[in-house]
């Protein structure tokens, strides 16, 4: 059919966006760095859940957890992340 976007996701209100992977993740990488951030390479993300402070508790699979009041998926153009973003009903 003519005129269907079949990346386009309802929730985000857009489609699919390209960019180089290995700019976007020098762009995320300095980013955090120039605001005083870390970045620790060896967790694969399992879930997140949302505190009542506005705050999001992170699990990974080797069982460590950590609050943090934000969480950026960068894992490829269908984030497996993004199911476990919280959303205000």
């Amino acid at each position: 059919m003519v005129g269907i976007n079949e990346t386009w996701n309802e929730d985000i209100r857009s489609g699919m966006r390209f960019i180089k992977r290995v700019k976007l993740q020098q762009l995320l990488v300095n980013a955090v760095r120039e605001r005083g951030g870390s970045i620790d390479w060896d967790y694969k993300f399992r879930s997140a859940q949302k505190n009542g402070n506005e705050t999001l508790e992170v699990h990974f699979s080797n069982g460590s957890k950590e609050t943090v009041d934000l969480l950026v998926g960068a894992d490829g153009g269908w984030l497996s992340a993004r199911k476990h973003i919280p959303r205000e009903k």
